[in-house]
């Protein structure tokens, strides 16, 4: 069985004698974002470029039913928002846009019309924790392997709001709005 695709991802590529550079990953696909090392924020903006190239949420709505439209595309979008708004410090908008690739990633090319409790349910179960660790010198995005339910109630809150924000935007007429299947509320932290 093949492996699942990552979906395209931003990788720093290092050689003997050569400036590290951050290209996009995307299969056996490599792009480069002539982007430095220290530059990761402007690569990041690349990556969102690329993956709405790709993936053109306008031509998914014209082709037919918003049940049709990938999430990919919904969080291209939402990832773009997220870049362009100005009174998110980065290190929120980092945050975020992490949120959505780590979505994208594993809902792959699903649509919307694939999100059903089922799935939803499944998501939360296998949802890990991510953490921002500096790794060689660069702040990555780093899967910890532990259970973590109330990132994917929170990831899936997110999913939703992008979703709806998606059609309110891009969909004229009736739309009806998506509500997530969530696991149970996490529990308020006590200070004692």
């Amino acid at each position: 069985m093949p492996r699942r695709s990552k979906g395209p991802r931003l990788e720093l590529q290092t050689g003997e004698g050569r400036t590290p550079k951050w290209i996009i990953r995307d299969g056996a696909k490599n792009i480069s974002t002539r982007c430095d090392e220290c530059d990761r924020e402007q690569a990041e903006a690349r990556l969102a470029e690329y993956i709405l190239a790709k993936h053109d949420p306008a031509r998914a709505i014209r082709s037919g039913s918003p049940n049709e439209v990938k999430i990919a595309d919904i969080l291209a979008v939402e990832m773009t928002r997220i870049a362009a708004k100005p009174n998110l410090d980065n290190h929120r908008k980092k945050e975020l846009i992490a949120v959505c690739q780590n979505m994208g990633n594993w809902f792959g090319d699903r649509v919307v019309g694939d999100l059903n409790g089922e799935l939803q349910e499944r998501y939360a179960a296998e949802r890990t924790r991510h953490v921002i660790k500096m790794v060689e010198g660069v702040r990555t995005n780093v899967d910890t392997g532990e259970h973590a339910p109330v990132a994917a109630y929170r990831d899936l809150k997110f999913l939703a709001a992008a979703i709806n924000r998606y059609f309110k935007h891009k969909v004229g007429g009736v739309v009806t709005q998506f509500s997530p299947v969530l696991p149970e509320a996490p529990s308020p932290v006590s200070d004692g």
